[in-house]
């Protein structure tokens, strides 16, 4: 409501405004998955007739067109339609890697594994996953999808069976993390009922959470 009330388009027509363009674009995105696809199709649209006002062959216009595909691919995504959604996706990817903006790519590769799932494609899922955090170490600081690229690779490896080492190492990342601590404790749950009797990652677990067994680290979890 402050946005649409108070936030005034530029007027400027020469040189496109990023920052308002940002606003908008987590404007859309918060209210697509929280409040109403409607509504968020309708702010899409505003953003997008402020874009078209200017030159499309300037490289901030590229990128901003680009970065407003992520709305109709999430779109696809939960409409289900794989063979539209990945094309967008595949273009968008393209052009990301064309203009050289690696926040653009690892977004658009993030989006790309949703559709992966949708396939059940576990292998290219990891595959393409991994490629994002190796981008990231190409970033003075981690994009905003950094955090659940981890998530969906601690889930994958998790589910593959046989990648222990990679999963604790990916989870410790999560809880170095101030904002992320929290979600740690499921993941840990998710990975012991994975191992042996006499695992030795098992028991390192129970340890660090100074539980006897999987029951007592269960209420330990529950009281985190």
């Amino acid at each position: 409501h402050f946005i649409n009330r108070f936030l005034i388009p530029p007027t400027d027509t020469k040189k496109i405004n990023l920052d308002y363009v940002e606003i908008k674009w987590t404007q859309i995105t918060k209210l697509r998955d929280d409040v109403s696809l409607e509504k968020a199709s309708k702010e899409q649209e505003k953003a997008l007739q402020y874009v078209s006002k200017f030159d499309p062959s300037d490289k901030d216009v590229q990128r901003t067109l680009i970065k407003m595909n992520t709305h109709p691919i999430v779109m696809y995504l939960i409409q289900k339609d794989i063979k539209k959604g990945k094309e967008l996706t595949l273009q968008s990817l393209e052009t990301a890697r064309q203009l050289g903006d690696i926040q653009l790519e690892i977004g658009f590769l993030y989006h790309l594994s949703d559709f992966l799932l949708l396939e059940r494609n576990l292998d290219e899922y990891i595959k393409i996953s991994e490629e994002s955090l190796l981008l990231e170490e190409k970033l003075p600081r981690v994009s905003s999808y950094y955090h659940s690229t981890v998530e969906h690779l601690i889930d994958a490896y998790i589910f593959k069976g046989g990648h222990n080492e990679r999963v604790v190492s990916l989870i410790h990342i999560l809880n170095d993390d101030f904002e992320t601590t929290m979600y740690t404790s499921i993941l840990y749950a998710k990975l012991i009922t994975k191992l042996e009797k006499n695992s030795p990652l098992k028991k390192e677990i129970l340890q660090k959470f100074e539980a006897i067994d999987i029951p007592t680290l269960v209420s330990k979890l529950e009281v985190l």
